[in-house]
């Protein structure tokens, strides 16, 4: 624990569970640094070959549906 246990401010700096590390905060940083770093080296290459006149293609609306006790029949249908 960061401070004591019972104190609203404490967070947990590693999670052990018999023996195995399941979570640890130094490793946490280290990887959510890593994803950034990896999530600008690809966009900084999507603009490189949009620049470069790659062909580019409009990003696609997902749609949420959103399921019901009546959805099932409706789906089959379709």
């Amino acid at each position: 624990w960061t401070d004591n246990p019972l104190s609203i401010y404490a967070r947990a700096s590693k999670t052990i569970v018999d023996g195995i590390i399941y979570y640890d905060s130094d490793e946490d940083v280290k990887l959510r640094n890593e994803i950034q770093t990896e999530r600008a080296r690809i966009i900084q290459k999507m603009i490189a070959a949009k620049k470069g006149g790659e062909p580019t293609q409009k990003p696609r609306r997902q749609r949420n549906i959103e399921y019901h006790c009546d959805t099932v029949g409706a789906i089959e249908e379709q």
